[in-house]
């Protein structure tokens, strides 16, 4: 949804969406889907809502990811504020459960860090023993 306190009017707005490792937006994140509305016009606070359908893409691996919108990413509409263009939230791709998004969390840390091998791989085990132990105990 899109509000301000004071009108808006734009020839044109961009809303898109990413899937992302984490809550910031930056070149290594996907873009899942965006829309270019034309002729937007709100009164002083009125908003308008868009609906934006996407699928997981190929490349997105079950698990867990922040999905981040960006809404005039181009800076068309000039505003007061232009740092508040942005929303994130964490969700879990489709087909996954608590130990993929687990994983998923434990790989995306691993790459977003750099982690050297010898050291993810103690990583990778002490989150997977911690994994098994839980499991089991709820099983």
């Amino acid at each position: 949804m899109l509000s301000e306190i004071k009108a808006i009017k734009a020839e044109l707005l961009e809303i898109s969406i990413f899937a992302s490792t984490d809550s910031i937006l930056d070149s290594n994140d996907q873009l899942l889907s965006s829309l270019r509305s034309p002729g937007v016009n709100l009164l002083p606070s009125s908003s308008q809502t868009y609906t934006l359908d996407f699928t997981n893409p190929e490349g997105v691996a079950p698990g867990a990811y922040y999905l981040i919108t960006d809404i005039d990413g181009d800076d068309a509409i000039t505003e007061s504020n232009e740092n508040n263009n942005l929303a994130s939230a964490r969700v879990s791709a489709t087909g996954t459960d608590v130990v993929l998004d687990w994983n998923a969390t434990l790989l995306n840390a691993v790459a977003t860090d750099r982690t050297a091998p010898p050291l993810a791989a103690r990583n990778m085990a002490m989150v997977h023993a911690g994994i098994y132990a839980t499991v089991s105990l709820i099983s």
